[in-house]
């Protein structure tokens, strides 16, 4: 088995952690918290709710579960993610609007 790799991209430290594989089949890819919590690389999940984020700033959860055929906690999960690492910001409640922060060319800032 691989040792870890460390890197460094400017001010994102990346902690990269091999498992063997082998005789593996099926399992879930991605989650909420899965590119988030190494660091700074957005999952792609949260990429398609930034890109609804773009497109509609006013957006609901359910339209977004719904644009993305996922289940509604799925995208509160997601949001919160997103809104714990700073990427977005929900400026007045229920009927305001998402207001994308913080993302570099390598996504979440910490």
């Amino acid at each position: 088995m691989k040792l870890p790799q460390y890197t460094m991209d400017g001010a994102f430290f990346m902690t990269t952690i091999w498992r063997n594989t082998s005789g593996m089949t099926g399992g879930a890819t991605g989650g909420a918290t899965s590119g988030a919590t190494s660091g700074a690389i957005l999952t792609v999940r949260q990429q398609e709710i930034i890109n609804l984020i773009h497109q509609k700033n006013r957006i609901s959860y359910r339209e977004i579960a719904r644009m993305l055929d996922i289940n509604g906690s799925a995208v509160i999960k997601q949001i919160s993610t997103l809104k714990r690492h700073g990427a977005i910001e929900r400026i007045g409640g229920t009927h305001g609007y998402w207001k994308v922060l913080n993302l570099g060319p390598t996504g979440l800032s910490e």
